[in-house]
Order: C-alpha cells, then sequence, then structure tokens
C-alpha cells in the first residue's frame, strides 16, 4: 500500500494515514495467497506424492499414492475427509493449508491349486494369504500312482520331510503331476536258463546209469 507513492505501514493489521489539505492518492498491490500441501506424520508402508505442494486458491491437487512391496492402498484423506478416484485419479481443490494421509494395508494374494490331468488329488490349506504366510500343499495319489512333480508359479517344489509348503510373496498358482507306478516284471531270461540246467541234468543222469547196468550184466555172465 501506497499513498503519493510512499510505502504505507501496516499497523495492528490496518493500514493508517492522515490526510492533509490534498487530494491524497492511495494504491495497493495484491498477490494471492499460496497454501501449503504436506504428508500427514503417521502415513507407514507407503508414500504419497503430489503435483505441487503448494499453491493459490482453487488449485487443482493430483495425489499419488504409492504403497510400499506387499502393501496396498486402503484409503486416502484429505483433511481427515475420504478422498474418491474419479477417472483413475485422486484430485482435489484447494481452498487453504492441506494434510493428506492414507492407510495402506497388506496386500491379500490369491492361492489357486489344480492337478494337471488324472491319478490323484491336490489342495492347498489357504485360498489366499498375505506375504510371509506360509502355504501347506496336500497331495493325495490314487493306488496305482505317485507324485510326479509340484510346482508353484512353473518352479519346482520339493517335499520337506514329505510336506509340500513354501512363503506367499505373491500371487500363487500350485500344479500337481502323477504318475502311474511302473512294476518290473521278472526277467524271462532267468527262468529259461533254470530250465535249461534241470534238463541238462536229467540227460547226464539217464546216461551214466545205463553202463553201469551193462558192466554188472557182464560180470555175471562170466562167474563159473
Amino acid at each position: 500500500v501506497t499513498a503519493q507513492g510512499a510505502t504505507v505501514e501496516l499497523v495492528e493489521g490496518e493500514y493508517r494515514l492522515t490526510v492533509g489539505t490534498s487530494d491524497v492518492v492511495v494504491s495497493a498491490t495484491f498477490e494471492q495467497t499460496m497454501y501449503r500441501v504436506t504428508v500427514g506424520e503417521d502415513v507407514t508402508n507407503g508414500t504419497i506424492t503430489f503435483s505441487a505442494n503448494e499453491g493459490a486458491y482453487g488449485t487443482e491437487i493430483e495425489v499419488t499414492a504409492t504403497p510400499d512391496k506387499h502393501y496396498v492402498l486402503s484409503r486416502l484423506y484429505v483433511n481427515g475427509e475420504q478422498l474418491t478416484r474419479v477417472d483413475g485419479k485422486y484430485t482435489f481443490t484447494l481452498t487453504g493449508d492441506t494434510t493428506v494421509t492414507a492407510d495402506f494395508a497388506p496386500a491379500v494374494y490369491v492361492i489357486d491349486c489344480f492337478v494337471n490331468g488324472s491319478g490323484g488329488s491336490a489342495s492347498a490349506d489357504k485360498t489366499s494369504a498375505s506375504a510371509g504366510e506360509t502355504v501347506t500343499v496336500t497331495v493325495t495319489p490314487e493306488d496305482g500312482y505317485e507324485v510326479d512333480e509340484v510346482t508353484v508359479n512353473g518352479s519346482a517344489l520339493a517335499a520337506q520331510d514329505g510336506v509340500y509348503s513354501f512363503t506367499v510373496e505373491g500371487d500363487a498358482e500350485i500344479l500337481v503331476i502323477f504318475r502311474e507306478i511302473s512294476v518290473t516284471p521278472p526277467d524271462s531270461s532267468d527262468s529259461s536258463d533254470s530250465s535249461d540246467a534241470g534238463s541238462s541234468s536229467d540227460s547226464d543222469t539217464g546216461s551214466s546209469s545205463e553202463p553201469a547196468q551193462s558192466s554188472s550184466d557182464e560180470d555175471t555172465s562170466s562167474a563159473p
């Protein structure tokens, strides 16, 4: 504020000047008030950023909420009032200093379990879980079958002490394959060899008894 080109000081919220015997020209320059946008102190498990950290009255501010790994955005608040997403964006209009807060919740992942083909059944003890939780897979082969392979998202899962389990890191697809137990028949050559050996033994016994009989007969006939 100026009067006749001289600055008029603000005193107790008022601009005061003394008017003399002549006209006084008073001029004033106005500027917009800038309002601040800040993140609340209690925000955890994620971050919040703005298209601008301050702005004049009526400025549209876009909010971006980024969850930490294994978390999702649950709710977003502007000065305590829940902010709704419109056309995929969180925006609000500045009307004063503003504080933005958010609730980030643990992500919940889907657990699917399938059997490829036949030969048994399989199931997981959870259909959904958060990161870090343990999922145990129960596999039950039918008679005549055994477990061929168990995979989680394409990676082989080995049994530990006969138990298939893994730690959740995201959505998981469990695939179980069974195979038929193969039975090896006895080697036919073994029985054939035994049979041949028996035949040979019988043959040898028969041919040796015949000369012995002839020798006995000759001795008897030559006696006086």
